[in-house]
């Protein structure tokens, strides 16, 4: 892919409204404080000899992109996927990744609510 492909895309899910995943985040409406740091270690993967400058770069432009036409920003989700790509792991596993990493999360929560804690 490429940086017009991305482009291409991202256009066309706005002409069929559909959801643009890695984007909006319920709490963050200006931004997800937790991305520019998984946004800065997917730039460092990226600049090392095993990384994809391209992935990073197309990121980026998708990144501003959605930003300018939308007002919407990433959240952890959309830089994490390029730094875990980058990383060797398996678009498939991407999903498991993300759950698994907030099942402390939910946890607390239940048990918060349970307990009233």
């Amino acid at each position: 892919g490429s940086v017009e492909d991305a482009e291409t895309k991202v256009n066309e899910m706005f002409a069929r409204r559909e959801l643009l995943m890695g984007f909006g985040h319920r709490l963050y409406k200006l931004g997800d404080p937790r991305s520019p740091i998984i946004k800065r270690w997917s730039k460092k993967l990226s600049e090392q000899p095993f990384g994809d400058p391209k992935l990073y770069a197309i990121s980026e432009h998708v990144e501003k992109m959605v930003a300018s036409q939308k007002n919407m920003y990433p959240n952890l989700d959309f830089y994490s996927a390029s730094a875990y790509h980058q990383c060797g792991i398996p678009t498939s596993f991407f999903t498991p990744l993300f759950v698994i990493a907030r099942t402390a999360g939910w946890a607390a929560h239940v048990i918060a609510g349970f307990w009233g804690v």
